[in-house]
């Protein structure tokens, strides 16, 4: 009961037809947030089902979106609902740099929060130490782009550190949180590049919508990229068509994606890649992200440690490379 308690609360959930799930991530749009206002604060009790039962509710309110983050106490999110946002800040270590980030955090609901992409998750993060082992011997021109990156890109900023010019994009509204952790631990990043003796690549924040809208010049003037980051961007079905119209614009055949997430809706996971990919020309192989998990677990909150200590970190992140 105690572990069911920790994946609860730790590695987010979510209720969805009496279905206790792992949680949604980054980039859930206001309007979903402000739907579970009024239910999505808990299960409900079976006296507060009566009670709407008797006030002859002719629909039953579902629970679709609950999110619970490690960061953020069930007092502090209610608070937010009701009066303002809540923001705290949360470290954030590596294994492959010395690099140690301070990220401003902010809660999933109230009047000011831009939804999942205020928050850091922890797919994020697997996706940094994937991505530092593999480009860290990078020499020369290099430049990656990272697609809904919310106000924690993590995978990018390490990429930064290591010489590497990079863009972030999402939509505009949530841009002001990724500048405010950009500014914020632009120090460190120069820092840790002194001492990996490199000179830190050039940042770019630029607004961009996936779809049929292609890529706009002020994205486009940055590249061609090497590279392509997205974690936690396919919780949602309508957004897998968006993505890959984006993608297919981005891909070459000399680069790749790497894409990250946290499972929580197998079937709405995998969708993107058996229903959505196979009608392109992309292809794409898992990679597997157990050592590095293990490695990176003790720099996680203890209960996530204990809750994955005997388990295979691959059941709960995937990381898959995309290309054509």
């Amino acid at each position: 009961a105690k572990k069911q308690q920790w994946k609860r609360l730790l590695l987010g959930a979510y209720e969805r037809d009496g279905e206790v799930g792992v949680g949604r991530s980054r980039n859930q749009s206001q309007e979903a947030a402000m739907e579970t206002e009024g239910n999505a604060c808990g299960r409900r009790s079976e006296r507060s089902k009566g009670l709407e039962e008797r006030k002859g509710a002719s629909k039953a309110v579902k629970c679709r979106a609950l999110i619970v983050h490690p960061l953020f106490s069930n007092s502090k999110r209610i608070e937010a609902i009701s009066k303002t946002e809540y923001k705290r800040s949360t470290a954030v270590r590596f294994i492959g740099i010395p690099l140690v980030l301070d990220l401003a955090q902010y809660d999933l609901f109230g009047s000011k929060s831009v939804g999942t992409g205020g928050t850091l998750w922890y797919a994020e993060n697997i996706l940094a130490e994937y991505v530092i082992r593999r480009f860290a011997k990078k020499t020369g021109r290099f430049c990656a782009i990272e697609l809904g990156c919310g106000a924690s890109p993590v995978a990018g900023m390490a990429l930064w550190a290591l010489g590497i010019d990079v863009v972030f994009t999402d939509l505009k509204e949530c841009l002001n949180r990724t500048r405010e952790n950009l500014r914020r631990n632009a120090n460190a990043i120069l820092k840790t590049s002194r001492l990996l003796n490199r000179v830190p690549g050039k940042v770019h924040v630029e607004e961009l919508m996936w779809g049929t809208m292609g890529i706009p010049r002020s994205v486009a003037a940055h590249g061609p990229f090497d590279l392509i980051l997205c974690s936690d961007c396919i919780y949602q079905k309508k957004l897998h068509p968006l993505l890959v119209q984006t993608l297919s614009t981005l891909l070459a055949k000399n680069n790749c994606c790497m894409l990250a997430y946290q499972k929580r809706e197998a079937a709405v996971e995998s969708a993107f890649f058996s229903d959505v990919l196979p009608k392109t020309d992309m292809k794409y192989k898992p990679i597997s992200i157990k050592n590095i998990v293990k490695e990176m677990l003790p720099l996680w909150p203890i209960p996530i440690r204990e809750f994955l200590f005997e388990k295979d970190p691959d059941d709960y992140f995937k990381v898959y490379a995309i290309s054509l």
